[in-house]
């Protein structure tokens, strides 16, 4: 686990770990509150950065889930301004698909405990699918949805700043590494 790589280095290293969307942790790292940010890349003009690999998106529900023919797909999504919103919304609406929204969760943890529940299905990263999910694409006839640079932005100062960093880029590489299914 990254994490545990990380904290083997140092015994006093003190992280800040902040979930939230790219615009706001991009004006986190620009405003000097945080020292990096690792972000998916929605076509923001900003083109700096490292890649650190692309993230597969897919549509995951639980295994349970029933939704009649004649009825609106139930989604989970989040609130606007979020990227991952207007990616589901461009793609069903490109496909065609009547849906409604079932859920609106404030980050990828509501939408996958509304996804697992059972309560809706969720366009959701491959590496943020909670367990208990299964990808519902082909059982819904739903659209293939994109891929997105994960990249890590960086105002690290010191050399050991920069190492830790150096860590976590390449453990979260290493995770996010497709399996042999």
């Amino acid at each position: 686990m990254a994490l545990e790589r990380v904290g083997g280095n140092d015994p006093n290293l003190v992280l800040d770990l902040r979930i939230g969307d790219t615009r706001g942790l991009l004006e986190l790292l620009d405003s000097g509150k945080v020292d990096a940010a690792i972000i998916l890349r929605h076509g923001e003009n900003r083109r700096s950065g490292e890649r650190l690999f692309n993230e597969r998106f897919s549509w995951f529900g639980s295994p349970d889930l029933k939704v009649g023919r004649s009825e609106p797909l139930p989604i989970a999504i989040q609130p606007e301004p979020c990227q991952v919103r207007e990616l589901t919304v461009r793609a069903l609406t490109r496909a065609d698909i009547r849906w409604r929204e079932a859920i609106v969760g404030g980050g990828a943890i509501a939408v996958g405990a509304a996804a697992t529940a059972g309560l809706a299905i969720a366009a959701m990263a491959r590496t943020a699918m909670p367990a208990g999910v299964i990808d519902v694409t082909q059982r819904f006839h739903l659209p293939p949805l994109p891929e997105r640079e994960v990249v890590l932005h960086s105002n690290a100062r010191t050399a050991a700043s920069r190492q830790v960093l150096f860590t976590v880029a390449r453990a979260i590489q290493t995770a996010a590494q497709p399996t042999a299914d």
